[in-house]
């Protein structure tokens, strides 16, 4: 339950954070920016986010590393390097 975040080559951003049973993920490039944020469910493999601007659930399988997570959704993995 840290806040995680990587800065990629081309500028994005992603950033996940947790605040007692909430979470946010902010994703960010040049034309957008994305906050899914609300409620976590959270278990040893994965995390639903209840998104609360669109009612919508947003699923994620992680693994943790240490100081680094790996986030997968949508046939798609990102790593996030723990903030200290």
């Amino acid at each position: 339950m840290y806040d995680w975040q990587s800065e990629f080559d081309n500028g994005n951003t992603v950033s996940l954070s947790f605040d007692g049973s909430d979470a946010t993920l902010i994703i960010v490039n040049d034309d957008h920016t994305l906050d899914i944020s609300g409620l976590c469910a959270i278990d040893n493999e994965s995390f639903v986010i209840f998104d609360e601007n669109s009612d919508t659930n947003f699923a994620f399988e992680y693994k943790l590393y240490g100081d680094r997570v790996e986030l997968s959704a949508d046939n798609g993995t990102i790593s996030l390097k723990k903030l200290t």
